[in-house]
């Protein structure tokens, strides 16, 4: 619903209302049209939006809002092609002011029609603006998805990052799968939305956002506040969905347990063709989560004109026909300039069994069988990148599997900005500019390609750095290939979609993103077995497949072995991870400090009279940092971290970024955090580790901070 005074709900309400409708259109060339209501042909206008596109309620719809309007204008007609045009109300309130709502920004998709003086407009929103043709392959979040899918579209994205890092899979990172067909942007917003397990659409103020339905009614509308009411004798909800994963060309299906229901059919949604079926599960039943979230009474209404209601606000009936407590959602309204609303929610029927198709699935590709056919798999960043003088970050990875020995080709371009550091001369009086050197590393897994490290030298601006490089894979093999740059003498930029790149070999079959690996690794000095011990020890193949660890023990007899230089006692295997430390509560005096948090029921919590608390811990010292792990409430802690005792302090973002302290929350989910890898901790660790967590508000708690390194030995 759009914000409106409390003055503005009371006159809305009654049974005379006094209104007032204007706009303007802008050319192309700048010209400026003003219109009032005296200037709208009676009963032309109206504005139509939805967010169901049929019968059946939706996720991931794209649906642009269109405006219907016939006007006295003197106006060239073919001068208004590609216009913009803006609609206004305006409602008087018992205090003789006026309260403005605006009600969209809508182009002009053809030149106007021009009948006995009366220009015929039809114009659409920006949402139309996305169809454009989209032949990427992206990597990353969904918010720097719907970044980079706005600029390319010159749209503006409404949702901050925090807003899209809350809604269910927004903290996962995802690709648009290779084999899949994107025909246009508004396609892959469609997706991202699905992903989101919401919708998509264009706000009065031009803007894209992304929004969740909700069972929070904004109004309660009652029979005096209505012209007509038509309810269903049913309820649209759901308890399951489909899906179809490409890669088995199988159909899947998730339930929540519940009986009866609608299941909810997803089709082949590449944003979700996850290899690893536990990333896959997870994703699906977040959407499914957030599917069975609400329940709707469907129907279709008209009422008195109220432009602040929007689709997507959920509205309870009251009175005659309906039943109080049934709430119904806003999927489509259509506003009468200068006279009513008609508004309608959908919803399938569940007492007939229907399995919903509402979004249209793209066409599978079978995987080929073809081992000798040349395969691509590309690769466009989808944030942007940034890199301090010294600094080393990846800007490329690609995991493939290989169905045959073949030789693998990379090709890459990056587009940097570099800033070269200043050197102050020996008289500090003047100085001048260092060249910045960008030196190439190439990882096979996780090591580096010790043979051959490109460097370039370049001056400040914009520079193109060309990247090449073969390698031979054998058959049957999982591996990853990575790309990083490390800059001396400069920083640089990498703006979203400046970094491209590709592989190419026959048999190979690729993801261009990885959802899911452990790996488990241990340092431990030399020690000698005698002759008497009676279990061998040897090197065993390890198959390409998915391995279910198994235990193995000494069954028999042996003498004693000394062991030297061990600080820790052996209670378990070689090779446990050893706890840094565990900030729990309760805590001793000098573990950690508060800032505006108390500690109640063994839970640091934000004191009732502070806006925000924290916690931070004291300043560890080890050789790495294998993994953190915390406990807490939710989406309401975030995290903040320090290698430098303090003195500056980082989130990770597809890298190590400051904080952004303009925003009213900042840091990194504990699932983010949780997520950074022992090579993603060591591109920032240089020892010394912080950990400062940040609750925003009073619900917040924390129980538990824990750091892990290697065993010390």
């Amino acid at each position: 619903m759009y914000p409106v005074s409390e003055d503005y709900l009371e006159a809305i309400e009654k049974s005379t209302t006094t209104t007032y409708w204007y706009g303007q259109i802008k050319a192309k060339n700048g010209v400026l049209y003003s219109f009032t209501e005296d200037d709208i042909d009676s009963g032309s206008g109206r504005i139509t939006r939805e967010i169901s596109s049929g019968e059946d309620l939706e996720i991931g719809s794209t649906c642009a809002a269109g405006l219907d309007l016939s006007l006295y204008l003197d106006a060239n007609r073919y001068e208004l092609y590609g216009a913009e045009v803006k609609l206004f109300y305006m409602l008087k309130l018992d205090s003789n002011s006026w309260e403005t709502i605006p009600l969209g920004v809508f182009y002009i998709e053809d030149p106007p029609e021009r009948d006995m003086g009366v220009l015929s407009i039809h114009a659409y929103d920006a949402m139309m603006r996305f169809n454009k043709d989209f032949g990427s392959t992206l990597i990353g979040n969904p918010y720097y998805m719907l970044q980079y899918a706005c600029n390319a579209c010159n749209v503006e994205l409404g949702n901050t990052q925090s807003e899209i890092a809350n809604m269910p899979n927004g903290s996962v990172d995802t690709y648009t799968y290779e084999e899949a067909t994107i025909s246009t942007y508004k396609d892959l917003i469609s997706y991202i939305a699905t992903f989101l397990g919401g919708y998509a659409y264009i706000g009065v103020d031009g803007k894209l956002y992304i929004a969740q339905y909700s069972m929070e009614p904004v109004r309660t509308i009652d029979s005096d506040w209505r012209y007509d009411y038509k309810p269903t004798d049913y309820e649209t909800y759901y308890t399951a969905l489909t899906a179809f994963f490409m890669v088995t060309e199988e159909e899947e299906t998730y339930s929540t347990g519940a009986s009866g229901g609608l299941t909810y059919d997803i089709g082949s949604n590449p944003l979700i063709q996850f290899n690893l079926d536990a990333t896959r599960s997870a994703v699906l039943n977040n959407i499914l989560n957030a599917l069975s979230s609400f329940t709707y009474t469907p129907f279709k209404a008209s009422t008195p004109c109220d432009p602040a209601l929007m689709v997507g606000d959920v509205l309870n009936f009251t009175d005659n026909h309906a039943v109080d407590g049934k709430l119904s959602v806003i999927t489509k309204q259509i506003i009468s300039i200068k006279g009513g609303m008609e508004l309608e929610c959908s919803g399938a029927d569940p007492n007939l069994n229907v399995l919903t198709k509402v979004q249209k699935s793209i066409k599978s590709v079978a995987k080929s069988n073809n081992k000798d056919a040349m395969y691509y798999y590309d690769f466009i960043n989808a944030g942007s990148i940034h890199a301090d003088d010294g600094e080393t970050v990846k800007i490329t990875e690609f995991n493939y599997i290989t169905t045959k020995a073949t030789h693998v080709d990379y090709h890459g371009q990056v587009k940097l900005v570099i800033d070269t550091t200043e050197i102050i001369s020996e008289d500090m009086v003047s100085c001048y500019e260092n060249d910045g050197v960008i030196k190439v590393t190439y990882k096979m897994d996780d090591s580096e390609v010790k043979e051959y490290y490109p460097v370039d030298t370049f001056t400040d601006g914009e520079v193109l750095l060309d990247l090449l490089y073969f390698f031979y894979a054998s058959g049957n093999l999982t591996g990853v290939f990575s790309v990083y740059l490390t800059c001396e003498g400069c920083s640089f930029d990498i703006e979203s979609g400046a970094a491209r790149g590709y592989i190419a070999g026959a048999g190979l079959v690729g993801d261009s993103a990885w959802d899911g690996s452990v790996k488990v690794e241990d340092n431990f000095y030399k020690f000698n077995f005698s002759s008497r011990m009676h279990k061998q020890m040897t090197d065993e193949l390890v198959s390409v497949a998915p391995q279910v660890p198994n235990g193995d023990t000494f069954s028999q007899n042996y003498k004693r072995i000394s062991f030297s230089r061990i600080l820790k006692s052996l209670t378990s295997a070689v090779g446990n991870v050893f706890k840094l430390h565990k900030f729990t509560v309760p805590y001793n005096a000098g573990e950690v400090t508060l800032d505006n948090t108390k500690v109640s029921d063994d839970k640091w919590v934000l004191d009732n009279t502070s806006q925000i608390g924290m916690v931070t811990t004291p300043n560890k010292t080890a050789s790495t940092i294998l993994y953190v792990k915390t406990i807490n409430s939710g989406l309401n802690v975030f995290y903040i971290v320090s290698f430098d005792s303090g003195t500056t302090w980082w989130t990770y973002n597809n890298g190590w970024v400051a904080p952004d302290y303009t925003q009213d929350v900042y840091g990194m989910f504990k699932s983010t955090m949780e997520a950074i890898t022992q090579a993603q901790w060591a591109t920032k660790f240089t020892g010394n580790i912080m950990i400062r967590a940040v609750l925003i508000d009073s619900i917040a708690s924390l129980t538990n901070i824990e750091i892990f390194t290697e065993e010390v030995l």
